[in-house]
């Protein structure tokens, strides 16, 4: 009753969950033509020097940026390239960047992902017949990754920088 008149700070996430990376880079190769102001935002280089490279592939001028380079700017699309496994540093900066609403494309086969058991997922999407460049969208995947990282959050006692996901997995976890 006493939250009645508090203002609402939730932030909306939009998980963009592609069964591959190929098949991620693919649907942000996608974004850049439906909205030329998109920037991509990584949290790890290796992530960063990834998408850079298929984008220059593709011949896209898309503008790929580190976490640390992110400023708020009211004009931009802002678009997370991956998850970091921490929801307490992404938090951090949709703050900063004043979004309301953040989408983040991932991939069943990056590292986050897997230390959920997505090898597991994957086989039954590909068992009932999912198309491989479908994406899967749903405010309970979203809410699912964030409690995720939060357990997460639990296990490590101090937060390593790492060039990706994989390697702090790695450094990170107890």
């Amino acid at each position: 009753m006493f939250s009645l008149f508090k203002k609402n700070t939730s932030i909306k996430i939009v998980n963009k969950v592609y069964l591959t990376e190929a098949i991620k880079w693919k649907a942000c190769a996608e974004m850049i033509k439906t909205n030329a102001n998109t920037i991509f935002i990584t949290w790890f280089e290796e992530t960063y020097n990834s998408l850079n490279n298929f984008l220059e592939q593709q011949q896209h001028n898309a503008k790929v940026i580190m976490y640390r380079q992110a400023t708020k700017n009211n004009s931009a699309n802002y678009v997370f390239a991956e998850h970091y496994p921490l929801y307490a540093k992404e938090e951090e900066l949709f703050n900063k960047l004043g979004l309301n609403e953040i989408v983040i494309m991932c991939s069943l086969d990056e590292a986050f992902l897997k230390h959920f058991g997505s090898d597991k997922i994957i086989s039954l999407l590909e068992t009932l017949g999912m198309n491989k460049d479908e994406v899967i969208e749903h405010e309970m995947i979203s809410s699912s990754i964030k409690n995720a990282q939060t357990k997460l959050a639990k296990q490590v006692l101090i937060d390593s920088t790492a060039r990706s996901q994989a390697e702090w997995f790695r450094k990170n976890l107890i």
